[in-house]
């Protein structure tokens, strides 16, 4: 019976020889253009073409979305979310609209509402494709200077957490929060808010010292009215089409990605804009409470959000989500390691003011330093450069005729595949 069954098995295994040789061939041929992709970028790509493989959303139909409106709210990430789609604007040849005056604010220090005039003039030849910076929401405005479909995003965190980090980055400028001048000013603070909250117009940025997430989306940060924060919610859920959630930053990313239909490298980053974590205050449970009471409105906001971006989560799938978190992570891990040193270094510490982070007086910021191999690379620069810095490229940039094709369309065909 053996004997009978040697021939048919000397077949089988022959057949799967002859049907495997090639894709090892394939294989052989596509890490050695990986290879001499790694050589032309200065970059470890190794594991690359690993992330094309994510399943294709169902966004893609239409190709990827590249108009978009990003509402960047206040000590929730947003900052690393900014150099996301700011590094993709610029790479990809969108024009994105600029305040006036070499300013990073559109009127922000005032707290006045988004108006087209508060934007740089734009070329006849040109489209405004992004609004990115720093700005009071305001719909009409804004839908009249956007594509009508772009893409409206925002970032929420936490308000616990949220209002601390406000509440100490900015101690010195906001004079409700200067006020609370003792050694436990946040807890004085959210115990008796309104000994130190004066109301609005209460000197600059003011409206961080109570809901600054709502005021930021265009809403009455005072009132107490459940029907209007319950209106107010609804009408930002029409208007955004997808709300990031901080705690959850590389899953949000990854809906945002697939909403977008971008590609995987088109969301790696570095942390942006972090404090030193001694400098973070622990929020006790108490604490806690208390803010999120005196933040009535952004409690809210975070609670719905919070409860719609877990259908979301579902709605991606389990596996699939499994798979694309460990190749960003993996991403994530290759570029850090090329790109940066180890140990992060305090901004005091940044002696190349290209990469020095703003930071408030008494707040130390944490940020990254490049390897001496990393210097050259466009990438590795682009991941670290600050906000300031973005601002001055895209004003140079888009001074002159477009650009040329980008860094990442030197990469194969077969490896630019939307995901």
């Amino acid at each position: 019976m053996l004997q009978s069954m040697r021939k048919p098995l000397l077949i089988l295994i022959l057949l799967t020889c002859i049907a495997v040789i090639p894709y090892f061939l394939y294989l052989d041929l596509y890490n050695r253009n990986l290879r001499s992709i790694r050589i032309e970028l200065g970059l470890d790509w190794e594991n690359y073409g690993r992330a094309m493989n994510s399943t294709t959303s169902i966004h893609c139909r239409n190709g990827p979305k590249r108009n978009l409106m990003f509402l960047k709210t206040h000590k929730t990430g947003s900052s690393t979310l900014q150099n996301i789609l700011v590094r993709f604007a610029y790479d990809n040849d969108r024009f994105v609209g600029l305040p006036t005056g070499g300013d990073i604010l559109f009127g922000y220090y005032s707290g006045t509402p988004f108006k087209k005039s508060m934007m740089m003039p734009v070329p006849k030849s040109r489209n405004v494709n992004m609004l990115l910076h720093h700005m009071v929401f305001n719909k009409k405005e804004i839908a009249s200077v956007l594509p009508s479909d772009t893409v409206y995003l925002t970032i929420l965190r936490d308000p616990a957490t949220q209002f601390e980090s406000v509440f100490h980055y900015l101690r010195k400028d906001v004079p409700a929060f200067s006020r609370a001048s003792g050694e436990n000013g946040l807890t004085d603070y959210v115990r008796n808010p309104t000994q130190y909250f004066k109301g609005r117009g209460d000197g600059r940025f003011w409206w961080f010292g109570k809901n600054g997430m709502f005021f930021d989306l265009g809403f009455d940060n005072l009132s107490e009215n459940d029907t209007y924060i319950n209106e107010a919610i609804d009408e930002i859920e029409k208007t955004f089409d997808i709300v990031l959630i901080s705690e959850f930053f590389d899953i949000s990313l990854l809906l945002l990605r697939d909403l977008l239909c971008w590609d995987m490298k088109d969301i790696i980053y570095l942390s942006m804009n972090a404090r030193n974590q001694s400098t973070v205050e622990h929020v006790t449970a108490d604490v806690k409470d208390l803010i999120y009471k005196w933040n009535k409105a952004d409690w809210a906001l975070y609670n719905h959000y919070n409860k719609t971006f877990w259908r979301q989560v579902e709605n991606y799938g389990k596996h699939r989500l499994e798979n694309d978190l460990t190749e960003l992570n993996r991403l994530k891990k290759e570029i850090a390691n090329f790109c940066v040193e180890d140990n992060l270094q305090n901004n005091r510490n940044i002696r190349d003011n290209t990469y020095k982070m703003f930071n408030p007086d008494g707040i130390e910021v944490t940020q990254y330093i490049l390897k001496k191999q990393a210097k050259n690379s466009q990438i590795c620069q682009g991941l670290i450069y600050p906000e300031l810095v973005w601002h001055k490229k895209l004003v140079n940039k888009q001074d002159k005729p477009p650009a040329t094709k980008s860094l990442w369309s030197r990469l194969p065909s077969s490896m630019r595949r939307k995901v």
